[in-house]
């Protein structure tokens, strides 16, 4: 009977297995090279921080000296309409230069997350009264710049 057996089962094909042994130098090999991708990026993430935060305390700087430019001439203008007999303007002009010498102080002040966080609760808090000020520091914006270019 050794005809009626039939067909010999099939083998099933294996993959070739890694050694104990290397497994393991692939798995440490495998971590290292994690690890040292992790810092790479960790070391980029920190020089990257560092440029920006340069960046943003140069623009801080300079919006601040626009700032106090901008209060000193209102004062100006404000002590003028004074000799000319309109306190009254006079004194909106000196009430907003003093505003805007606080704005300068805060944005001095003040880091850039700090400076979000205060957008933010002002944008939930009161939507209409950012769009306004947003739209007139654009204009204001605009028109220094247009100043600018024609000088």
């Amino acid at each position: 009977m050794a005809g009626t057996e039939g067909p010999a089962p099939a083998r099933r094909r294996t993959k070739p297995r890694a050694s104990r042994t290397t497994r393991r130098r692939l798995d440490g090999l495998s971590r290292r090279i994690i690890d040292d991708l992790g810092a790479i990026a960790r070391d980029k993430g920190h020089t990257l921080r560092r440029e920006v935060d340069d960046l943003v305390d140069a623009r801080k700087q300079a919006a601040t000296d626009g700032l106090a430019d901008l209060s000193e001439a209102l004062r100006q203008a404000s002590h003028l309409l004074s000799e000319r007999g309109r306190t009254s303007l006079a004194g909106f002009g000196h009430a907003g230069a003093d505003r805007i010498d606080e704005a300068a102080a805060t944005l001095r002040a003040r880091n850039l997350g700090t400076l979000i966080e205060d957008v933010e609760r002002l944008a939930r808090r009161d939507p209409v009264l950012l769009a306004t000020g947003a739209a007139g520091l654009g204009f204001l914006l605009v028109r220094m710049l247009r100043g600018a270019s024609v000088a």
